[in-house]
Order: structure tokens, then sequence, then C-alpha cells
């Protein structure tokens, strides 16, 4: 799959593209997504601020951005596709078992960026 490859080599040049699941998150929140690549079936937990929206896979039980109590997450990867799709970003779902185990090594979700 030429996706994760170029995924990683333009992460690795920090151009406009982003690996693991915290960073996708971040990027997402700031609408700087333009394709969303996860890894089919894969689950990761975490948290979710109800007030500001923040999420991240770190334990953590207040918002490092608004300071509120956070909830628990059951798949992060679900909370960035809905993220992603109200934003209208175009979404890629890597099959290939190689490809989405590297995506998984890398921290279980991608992003190539707007800017």
């Amino acid at each position: 799959n030429l996706t994760v490859s170029e995924l990683n080599t333009k992460a690795s040049k920090n151009d406009k593209a982003a690996l693991g699941i915290d960073d996708v998150l971040k990027y997402l929140k700031e609408k700087r997504v333009m394709k969303l690549v996860i890894p089919k079936d894969h689950v990761i937990e975490g948290v979710v601020c109800p007030a500001c929206g923040f999420s991240t896979s770190q334990h953590i039980e207040c918002c490092v951005e608004c300071g509120r109590c956070v909830m628990k997450s059951h798949n992060l990867i679900e909370r960035a596709t809905e993220m992603a799709l109200e934003q209208s970003a175009l979404i890629e779902v890597v099959k290939d078992e190689k490809d989405r185990k590297n995506l998984i090594q890398q921290g279980g979700a991608g992003a190539f960026l707007r800017f």
C-alpha cells in the first residue's frame, strides 16, 4: 500500500503528515487533517474531555487543555473517524495485513495534513 509508506516518509520529514493517535487527534481538533489513515479493526483506548473535546491515549484524570475531568473512551480510532467525517476529511482504512501492522506499530493512526 503506497499510502502507508508515503505516510511514514512524509511524517519522518515533518512534511504535512503525522503518525500516532495522539498527534492525529490533535490535528483533527485543529481541523488540519486532509486524510485520516486507520488500520482495519484496531481499537485504542483512551480518554476524551466532554468540555473541550481534547482526546488522548494517555492515562490522565484531568484535561491538559481545560482542566476538567475526562471520560474514558473505549475506541479513540472511532472518535478520530467521527471527527474526520464532521470535517469532510478523507478516510482510508488499511486492510493489507503488513501495512496494517506497520501502522499499528507507528501509533495506530496516521494523517495527511492540509497545512
